[in-house]
């Protein structure tokens, strides 16, 4: 289902009609009204809300907000509905959001980082998305049915953009061997050791409907301070397609996160130059680097000419043997733990 009515919500919702002084109970709305008459709707004794009736979810608005409530929100029958992230824009951005379809009835804490909409908001996805209440993990929460079965880029790249913005991850870095790692990354929390969670699974699956193609997720068990386990399920992205197709039709909320995966995807490009050009390139940043700091490992070289270590290492024999750099220091073993000092190259 990804329209609904407003007989559809149950019993105890009260709306209020335009020229009506009093708010009426939804069992006393025939289905035969026009649904532009509804101004406001609450709970028994909740806040209203100002929400336009019928309701369609399988927008990018509707996308977006189960995304951002599936990350970092909170749902209960007694509380409403809570939004909680610290990060100013992307909290800024999801107030936002909920101002494209609500109008009043969204109570928000700046300070805290947090806002709250009514309890009859829970309803309305309790009825509407079938989105269960209460613990993520405890009660193994799933990505609505209508968004699974949703062969629409846009609304999925929506829905997925916030959850990853709210509970993923980028990371780009270079190990010891200053080797390039790109990877997004993602993780929820399993109640059981051997249980993989659904928004894990429904995650990869929506994933591999927009052309992402996913590895094997793996466990994480960590022992918390009280002695019990915690069971984490982590999926990682990696590759130079996965990263694109992620940009173009997922991408992350906060500017930060979309500078880490533009600069992911471009450190993949490497110049295609001749073997003199690179050779030249090679030589150019040796003196780069001696300038700066008297010497000039292969790993400064790989920074500068973003060229791959296995080549720049061809190059280097290269132009020892031609005169046109020497080394002055490195190649000994190291003294302790393994491996050899790197070289130390210097312009002649």
């Amino acid at each position: 289902m990804s329209i609904l009515h407003i007989w559809e919500l149950p019993k105890g919702t009260k709306v209020l009609l335009q020229n009506r002084s009093e708010y009426i109970d939804v069992k006393n709305i025939s289905q035969n009204i026009d649904e532009s008459l509804i101004e406001k709707i609450k709970s028994r004794n909740g806040r209203p809300l100002d929400i336009k009736f019928p309701i369609n979810f399988e927008t990018q608005e509707w996308a977006s907000i189960v995304g951002a409530l599936l990350a970092e929100g909170s749902i209960t029958k007694r509380n409403g509905v809570g939004f909680w992230n610290k990060n100013p824009e992307f909290f800024q951005k999801f107030t936002n959001l909920l101002s494209k379809i609500l109008k009043k009835g969204l109570k928000v804490k700046p300070k805290i980082y947090g806002c709250f909409l009514p309890t009859v908001f829970t309803k309305i996805l309790m009825n509407g998305l079938k989105m269960p209440t209460g613990d993520k993990v405890l009660n193994d929460i799933r990505i609505p049915e209508i968004y699974l079965q949703s062969n629409d880029e846009k609304i999925i790249g929506s829905l997925l953009s916030w959850l990853f913005t709210g509970d993923g991850w980028i990371t780009v870095f270079n190990d010891h061997l200053r080797q390039k790692h790109r990877t997004i990354g993602i993780g929820f929390g399993s109640k059981e050791k051997d249980f993989q969670p659904k928004l894990l699974k429904n995650t990869i699956e929506l994933l591999n409907k927009i052309g992402i193609r996913t590895p094997k997720p793996f466990q994480e068990i960590k022992k918390t301070k009280n002695g019990k386990f915690s069971y984490n399920w982590k999926l990682f992205i990696k590759g130079k397609r996965n990263l694109t197709i992620f940009k173009e039709k997922i991408n992350f909320q906060t500017k930060n996160q979309q500078l880490l995966l533009k600069e992911a995807i471009k450190s993949f490009v490497r110049p295609k130059l001749s073997d003199n050009e690179s050779l030249f390139l090679v030589i150019q940043a040796v003196q780069n680097a001696t300038n700066q700091k008297g010497y000039a490992t292969k790993y400064d070289i790989v920074k500068i000419t973003n060229l791959k270590t296995k080549w720049i290492e061809r190059l280097l024999k290269r132009a020892v043997n031609e005169n046109k750099i020497k080394v002055i220091d490195g190649g000994n073993r190291k003294e302790i733990g393994y491996g050899k000092y790197p070289y130390k190259y210097v312009a002649i």
